[in-house]
């Protein structure tokens, strides 16, 4: 668990995973866009940079975002996310993406590593975002640039930027969450690295900060590793009072079989559908279809879903610290002997 308290919704999609218990397919709110490919940045534990894929170097066009937005919200998404495969605010119009969903009453979030944050689209998504989180990965400046491979001005674009978002937030009283996101792995691990994530952090007034340790790339630390590195940060968090967001280091018996991923979809540069964000080391078992080519209907109510959904190899699934293993061991307590109908 994570020291400070967590907050899931996952509670709030009850009918749909009632539906998902009983055998039916039901509609995804929430969704991942990674339709740019391109990235401003080169860390070295990208899942995405060692990937043939960031050769492209491909962005989706204006015209198939609207395409797939509307697809997106006929169905019945109603959040959606911006993020990587590469950095979204390389996308010339992720403003006017933005734009275009709230003014249909949806909502949006950002994951960005910071540096192309203009004034424009902060106060767009300090207005009408629900949040931003910020990858910076480490607060010290000659290990960020050393790790991101990066021009050595990167550092301070992005430290100047989360000080202005936080000015906003306050200036308007805003209710999107801004957070910080740091790394552990091979290359940013121990307790240099950890003070100086906590001290950048601490400066700017964050109160809580998120670490993650990378998973399945060669910079990627052993069990062992990892747990004692979680340990230092639970025991730094507190020593300074501030919350601190670390997966659990889960084994491998307790990675759940995954069937909740139907409440999420993830569509890529390309316009392909995943089961879940972590297609990219098995991309051919988590495809599931295009919406450029097919519509999503077809697609999401698909047999070819179901099986796919049926054919997840839980022991791959372990490679990585994904969220919806905590959203499985919370409705499987929730969901025994009917106690999901009482308060």
């Amino acid at each position: 668990m994570r020291d400070f308290k967590y907050f899931t919704n996952i509670l709030t999609h009850y009918e749909s995973i009632q539906k998902l218990k009983r055998g039916e397919m039901c509609a995804p709110r929430f969704c991942t866009l990674q339709t740019s490919n391109r990235c401003n940045q080169n860390c070295m534990g990208c899942s995405f940079g060692h990937h043939d894929i960031r050769l492209n170097n491909e962005i989706m066009s204006f015209d198939n975002h609207l395409k797939i937005l509307d697809q997106l919200i006929n169905i019945g998404v109603k959040g959606f996310e911006f993020c990587g495969g590469g950095e979204p605010t390389c996308l010339p119009y992720l403003l006017d993406c933005m734009k275009y969903l709230v003014d249909r009453k949806c909502n949006v979030g950002l994951i960005t590593n910071g540096v192309f944050l203009n004034n424009e689209l902060m106060e767009f998504v300090i207005n009408y975002g629900t949040y931003i989180r910020v990858s910076m990965e480490t607060g010290c400046e000659e290990l960020y640039i050393k790790y991101k491979r990066c021009p050595d001005n990167h550092y301070t674009k992005v430290v100047t930027n989360l000080k202005h978002l936080l000015l906003l937030k306050r200036k308007i009283k805003s209710m999107c969450d801004v957070s910080l996101k740091f790394d552990i792995s091979k290359t940013l691990q121990g307790d240099f690295h950890i003070k100086q994530s906590f001290k950048i952090a601490k400066e700017m007034n964050y109160s809580t900060v998120q670490f993650k340790f990378l998973r399945h790339e060669p910079e990627e630390l052993s069990f062992m590793e990892r747990m004692y590195q979680r340990e230092i940060l639970l025991k730094k968090g507190r020593e300074l009072g501030m919350g601190v967001g670390v997966p659990d280091v889960s084994n491998n018996e307790e990675v759940p079989q995954c069937w909740l991923n139907p409440l999420h979809i993830v569509v890529d540069y390309l316009g392909d559908v995943y089961l879940c964000c972590y297609y990219y080391y098995r991309e051919k078992e988590h495809k599931i279809g295009n919406m450029l080519q097919q519509s999503l209907e077809d697609i999401w109510y698909s047999s070819q879903h179901w099986e796919k959904i049926k054919q997840i190899n839980k022991n791959k699934c372990a490679a990585v610290d994904c969220k919806f293993f905590e959203h499985h061991h919370i409705i499987n307590k929730a969901f025994i002997n009917g106690r999901e109908n009482y308060l």
